[in-house]
């Protein structure tokens, strides 16, 4: 009988662990039901950058990238960015690629305009 209650705690314990590591890898998605708007910028690489990238203001995650191709006419890079509606940027912002450092990976950043 006691065998069979470590089991099932043990149990219960490797899959209250497995719930946490998906709403982790999620990222919270779906938290916020408020929408987004779509931004389109073009780049000249967009090395170390997928769909599904971070695009971050402040070092906050505010959207992602959802599409990338290249553009035939000018051979340059054009990206779909999703941005939470709760996030209004100055038109005149600008959008970059930004690294995390030495090891890390890239993300797009976003410095609000004046």
């Amino acid at each position: 009988m006691a065998e069979n209650r470590a089991e099932i705690l043990a149990g219960a314990a490797v899959l209250a662990a497995a719930i946490g590591f998906l709403v982790y890898a999620s990222g919270g998605r779906g938290a916020a039901s408020g929408g987004t708007y779509e931004l389109h910028a073009s780049f000249r690489s967009v090395e170390g950058i997928t769909p599904g990238s971070d695009v971050r203001l402040a070092g906050v995650k505010i959207g992602s990238i959802t599409k990338l191709t290249l553009n035939p006419q000018s051979f340059y890079a054009d990206a779909t960015i999703a941005i939470d509606k709760s996030i209004q940027l100055p038109d005149d912002s600008a959008i970059l690629i930004s690294s995390e450092g030495l090891l890390g990976g890239n993300f797009v950043e976003i410095q609000p305009g004046g």
